[in-house]
């Protein structure tokens, strides 16, 4: 093993900002359902992703720029599906969250840098 390697073994494991196996998504400690937290972390990633690394400017990246600009009004707002139920038209609310993140999930390969 080079110097190198230990050097990111270390990095990896103790360096809060190359703790890459960690989704960061600003909730309070508590416990959480698990619906709600794959919620927040594919909301959390595709933000990342725009705001932290180099997205593709092609078309392909289009609809996931949208579904980045849906995400980041629900994360402004401080909005999750849980929410939904305060407005008047909730199953449609809802519905469009879940297809936004079933989205976000298919066009994934996008995300690989």
């Amino acid at each position: 093993m080079s110097l190198s390697d230990i050097k990111m073994w270390v990095y990896y494991r103790f360096h809060p900002k190359h703790r890459y196996n960690i989704v960061r998504t600003g909730l309070e400690p508590d416990y959480y359902d698990k619906d709600f937290l794959m919620e927040r972390a594919i909301i959390q990633l595709v933000i990342d992703f725009f705001e932290k690394e180099e997205p593709g400017e092609d078309e392909r990246y289009a609809e996931l720029k949208q579904i980045y600009h849906y995400f980041k009004k629900l994360s402004l707002d401080g909005i999750h599906a849980s929410d939904f139920s305060k407005y008047k038209d909730y199953e449609n609310a809802y519905n469009e969250l879940t297809r936004n993140l079933i989205r976000a999930v298919e066009l994934r390969e996008l995300m690989w840098t």
